[in-house]
């Protein structure tokens, strides 16, 4: 029974660990998101009002409302479809249009980056997984890793705010701690040029003598 408990735990906390966390777009996020596909509305709406005054008709507002309510539930469909998932097999970026997988090692460094029209913080990763929604071809997906850089951003600090000090900030400190010591990534220690320079920093005969 004693070894039976012990395989439990185990069997438990690794369940634990493995578990993703899952982070959403925080308020100010989801309204500044939202905005970008409900904009529209702006000049739609007036020019459907003034349509209707000027030649009334039911089946105009009955189409107009249809088209009011779809670009609704299609702003907060794509709001939720923006999220990001920490493990200690790596982080994933999920987006309406694909979702980007890196494991820790292939995380380089914290940095402000390009997110639709905003520039928030997040991480440069290298070579991560990509894979695109069912109904984007895979045609794009060529296109893209043709003409875009093996390195992608995931945003952080519009899933989080002040990320460093939340709960996500802690989820990646605990896998990724050199993301916040300074310290170099484990891409880095591999390379040639990291070594390369460790060794113009630091004199042989110092090493030797050491």
């Amino acid at each position: 029974p004693a070894l039976e408990d012990a395989q439990r735990l185990e069997i438990w906390t690794l369940t634990i660990e493995r578990t993703m966390n899952k982070y959403y777009l925080t308020n100010r996020y989801k309204l500044l998101f939202g905005s970008i596909w409900i904009s529209p509305l702006i000049i739609i709406i007036p020019l459907c009002i003034l349509f209707y005054f000027s030649s009334p008709d039911n089946g105009m507002i009955i189409i107009f409302s249809i088209f009011v309510a779809g670009t609704i539930l299609e702003s907060i469909h794509r709001i939720y479809s923006e999220y990001i998932t920490v493990s200690q097999d790596g982080i994933m970026y999920h987006s309406m249009y694909s979702t980007i997988k890196a494991n820790w090692t292939n995380v380089e460094t914290v940095k402000t980056g390009r997110w639709w029209l905003f520039k928030p913080q997040g991480l440069i990763v290298d070579n991560p997984e990509v894979k695109m929604r069912s109904f984007v071809s895979s045609a794009s997906l060529r296109i893209s890793r043709s003409f875009i850089s093996s390195k992608r951003f995931i945003p952080l600090s519009c899933f989080s705010d002040n990320w460093h000090d939340s709960e996500l900030g802690q989820q990646i400190k605990k896998y990724a701690p050199y993301l916040f010591d300074k310290r170099p990534s484990p891409l880095q220690r591999t390379s040639t040029n990291w070594g390369r320079d460790l060794s113009r920093r630091t004199p042989r005969w110092k090493m030797c003598k050491a």
